[in-house]
């Protein structure tokens, strides 16, 4: 149970009002230590068990503010000999600081107990990503790729006519075109080589663009790449079906 004071200029804790005076946020001559005594009694009446140490501090603690009280309403004595005079207020503000630390600090660590008194806690463990990074190929290198792509461009160009008779036209091949038809492709076929992809009768630009589309869908996990014996055709196949060798 928090005692509240209760007066005209000011309601609160006990120890916020000693704290308030340390900082001359009130005047003391303003509280009547008359009317704080009798509340703090009225209040230690209603009690059933009387707590005699907490009883007597607030003696002592009331003895100190009449004291400051009553030196600030006389006349102050010049010191002699130039003696450096105790100043009983200093003193208390020093006290209330030493003792508004320690309550703070009380303060937090009840907080801190509420908090995490039903709290379990357990050892930090490694985060794992499952994500796959880059582009995951079974048996098969991104240069063997390449080498089967150059592969067919060379293939293909051997077959183009002689430039003098072969008919110019301009061709154009979107990317995400090209996906969404592999797409489809692999939709009707779970697994499809990568020269099927490759008409004959196309371009090295659709072939070109075919290549970067399968290197962009293997990026999004979406297809899987193999290839069953060195420079040999590659097979591209639906992500999540088990491989089953071609024969």
């Amino acid at each position: 149970m928090i005692y509240q004071v209760k007066l005209d200029i000011f309601e609160g804790p006990l120890d916020l009002l000693l704290h308030l005076i340390s900082k001359s946020k009130l005047n003391i001559e303003d509280i009547s230590i008359s009317d704080i005594t009798n509340q703090y009694l009225e209040y230690l009446h209603q009690m059933e068990v009387f707590n005699i140490d907490i009883a007597s501090e607030f003696l002592v603690m009331a003895a100190t503010l009449l004291h400051i009280k009553s030196s600030k309403l006389l006349p102050r004595a010049v010191p002699e000999n130039d003696e450096e005079e105790t100043d009983p207020q200093q003193q208390l503000i020093q006290k209330l600081k030493e003792y508004k630390k320690y309550k703070d600090a009380s303060n937090e660590l009840y907080k801190r107990y509420m908090v995490y008194s039903n709290m379990c806690s357990k050892l930090p463990e490694e985060i794992v990503d499952t994500q796959e990074e880059g582009i995951k190929f079974t048996g098969i290198t991104k240069y063997d790729i390449l080498k089967t792509m150059l592969e067919l461009l060379t293939r293909e160009k051997k077959t183009e006519a002689p430039a003098y008779i072969r008919p110019i036209k301009k061709e154009t091949i979107s990317l995400g075109s090209r996906i969404k038809q592999i797409r489809n492709t692999l939709k009707m076929r779970s697994r499809i080589l990568f020269s099927e992809l490759i008409d004959k009768k196309r371009s090295r630009l659709h072939i070109v663009v075919t290549f970067i589309a399968l290197l962009e869908m293997a990026s999004r996990g979406w297809i899987e790449v193999k290839q069953y014996k060195p420079f040999s055709d590659f097979a591209i196949q639906r992500k999540g079906l088990k491989w089953t060798k071609k024969r």
